[in-house]
């Protein structure tokens, strides 16, 4: 099995506060972690990952992949936008990964690909045709 370079969603996600976040993080590095982190930033703000500019992902579960000719690892994260975050797109800041007898290890940094947005109030529903009344949709993992 090949595994291309992709960055998925190639959409953006939009989330609100207290709302879960789950994600996938496929990684290549020879060396064992005990726990991967994901931290996003606020785009343009003056004050980086403070006061409400941060969403944090951390791992759930991590599994060796030896299917195809280069071995990787899959890293299920979760999150949840904190309430007090504010609204806006963010940006994957930092991954990092705790390393025995060394501590917190960054891997990559600025990966502008990954971004989502935080909303504080849901949008308004699209204007009907017809009398038609849109009452939403549901997507399924």
């Amino acid at each position: 099995m090949y595994i291309a370079p992709v960055i998925d969603p190639p959409e953006q996600r939009t989330y609100a506060p207290g709302e879960p976040i789950r994600a996938s993080l496929l990684v290549r590095w020879p060396h064992e972690f005990d726990e991967a982190m994901v931290e996003f930033h606020k785009l343009h703000s003056p004050f980086g990952g403070a006061f409400g500019n941060r969403i944090e992902l951390r791992s759930r579960n991590q599994e060796q992949i030896i299917e195809e000719p280069r071995q990787y690892i899959e890293v299920e994260l979760e999150g949840v936008v904190p309430d007090w975050v504010m609204p806006g797109t963010y940006e994957c800041k930092y991954v990092r990964c705790s390393v025995p007898g060394r501590g917190w290890v960054t891997l990559f940094e600025d990966v502008h690909q990954v971004t989502l947005r935080v909303r504080r109030i849901a949008p308004p529903p699209p204007r009907g045709k017809e009398g038609a009344e849109f009452l939403g949709m549901k997507f399924l993992d």
